[in-house]
């Protein structure tokens, strides 16, 4: 005698809805943790960028009389542009690469703005304090409250972003959950949320925790 086979009801519609439904409410409840999750790690990767960027500011001073390269901005004299001047010094560094396409100095937020623009994806994201120009590391006071270099400010529809960073071209953007990373003369890198307290009492230009002036 044969046995009568299984059947199997299938989802009715109101079920697959259900389902449906609580899939789309998953989805919008995990998305903001994979957002934050990613802007976190970008903050990361930059805190990287920058460090090893310090350690080549570093190597170009141990080169040159203990002195950072030039600020003023001239990408094609590297005697008078502090990017060319570097490029010696970063590992890896293609030949004949062009200073404005060296993904060692990557910012993945800055980066993706640049792009949208029209840029590379290997666009340097820096810029270098202006007051910092071709001194001698000895002689900046306090170098572990100095800002070196952060990421530069990208102008509405430019697939460059600034080069030089002082308190006039300073900006108050923040690309990293609120803040911005900075790297110090001394060579340490750190987060700073409270961007727009650069440019403010006591840590602009004459305060008594002045993070620009050597």
């Amino acid at each position: 005698m044969m046995k009568k086979p299984i059947s199997r009801e299938a989802f009715t519609l109101v079920e697959l809805l259900v389902v449906t439904a609580i899939i789309v409410i998953l989805v919008m409840l995990l998305l903001p943790v994979f957002s934050a999750i990613q802007k976190k790690r970008d903050q990361v990767v930059c805190l990287a960028s920058l460090k090893n960027l310090g350690a080549t500011f570093h190597n170009f001073a141990g080169d040159n009389d203990a002195k950072l390269p030039p600020a003023p901005n001239d990408p094609f004299n590297p005697t008078k542009y502090w990017r060319r001047a570097l490029l010696p010094y970063v590992e890896l560094q293609a030949a004949g690469a062009d200073v404005f396409q060296t993904p060692f100095f990557t910012c993945p937020p800055v980066r993706n703005i640049l792009v949208k623009n029209g840029g590379k994806s290997g666009m340097n994201c820096y810029a270098m304090s202006q007051a910092l120009s071709e001194l001698r590391l000895v002689a900046i006071n306090k170098p572990s409250k100095k800002i070196l270099a952060m990421e530069g400010r990208v102008p509405a529809g430019s697939q460059i972003p600034s080069e030089i960073l002082n308190t006039t071209t300073y900006f108050p953007t923040t690309y990293h959950v609120g803040g911005n990373n900075i790297l110090y003369a001394d060579g340490h890198v750190a987060f700073w949320k409270e961007i727009s307290l650069l440019t403010n009492v006591p840590f602009a230009p004459g305060g008594a925790e002045d993070m620009w002036n050597p």
